[in-house]
């Protein structure tokens, strides 16, 4: 620790413009009375950390007092000896850790990070189209839909409907009450552009007309064996006859999703420099 100022001086060595530099930037925002960091492409002999967002410029310096390395995968020999003469080693996984560990490294002497932020965060959900007219008697299954729409989480999927339809209007703006839901009122292209899944929950159809838009697009159908679906089915789509059977076709989709985004939220440079800093000070304890 620096005795004039009280702090533990972390120097990070990097010049790189690149993905490390960006690592490197948002370290330098790490705001904590404990510690002060600054940045170089040279190492500083008076910090008390110095950290080689990079193992390259460390291959040819001397050590310091502590000196720590960026670890992303193995390029040469020369990379080795660095991490070699490192007295910590920062991985990105424990596919990482593993591959040093199995040259014989201390297990001790590295340590994955918590945390990283993206170039993007907009959580791509799945989208579920339905499209038709309504009819008083209920064949088109709105009820299923209503359903779906209601156990889905709505953080997952998102319903497109597809019609100008009075009663689908009203329809659609009920869902919004329970689900991410939209109407689009007649760009059929557009439409099929966007969903993911065509879902035709009706109970009775001759055709429907949607369902050659659906497979003339290439999307996913699932429908019960009825009508046009019945001739022109394929392997990707799903056919089923109860509704509990649908629920659960969606529900095994939305699982996977969900655990992207759990692991989505781990995934923030808030998190990425609040772990650095409790590393840093651990360093000086």
């Amino acid at each position: 620790m620096n005795s004039d100022t009280g702090k533990i001086k972390i120097h990070l060595v990097n010049n790189d413009d690149w993905i490390l530099g960006i690592i490197a930037r948002q370290l330098l925002e790490i705001r904590d009375p404990e510690i002060a960091i600054d940045r170089s492409n040279k190492p500083d002999t008076k910090a008390d950390v110095n950290y080689y967002i990079n193992w390259q410029g460390f291959v040819k310096q001397p050590k310091s007092r502590f000196d720590m390395i960026w670890f992303s995968h193995l390029c040469g020999s020369e990379e080795i000896i660095a991490l070699r003469k490192a007295d910590l080693i920062i991985a990105k996984s424990t596919h990482g850790k593993r591959t040093l560990q199995e040259l014989g490294f201390n297990p001790e002497k590295i340590k994955i990070f918590e945390g990283i932020g993206a170039a993007t965060n907009e959580f791509k959900k799945i989208n579920i189209g339905f499209a038709g007219r309504l009819c008083y008697k209920r064949r088109k299954g709105e009820d299923e839909l209503w359903k779906l729409a209601e156990i889905l989480d709505s953080r997952i999927f998102k319903f497109y409907l597809l019609g100008k339809d009075m009663t689908l209007r009203s329809f659609t703006d009920k869902l919004k009450q329970v689900a991410d839901a939209e109407l689009v009122k007649d760009d059929v292209a557009m439409f099929f552009k966007t969903i993911d899944y065509y879902l035709q929950s009706s109970y009775v159809e001759g055709g429907s007309m949607d369902i050659i838009n659906a497979i003339n697009t290439g999307t996913i159908i699932a429908s019960r064996d009825i009508g046009f679906y019945h001739d022109f089915k394929t392997a990707e789509d799903f056919t089923y006859e109860t509704y509990q059977e649908l629920q659960e076709y969606f529900i095994r989709l939305q699982e996977p999703k969900l655990a992207k985004l759990q692991r989505a939220e781990i995934n923030t440079w808030d998190r990425f420099r609040s772990w650095h800093a409790e590393l840093f000070k651990s360093i000086n304890s």
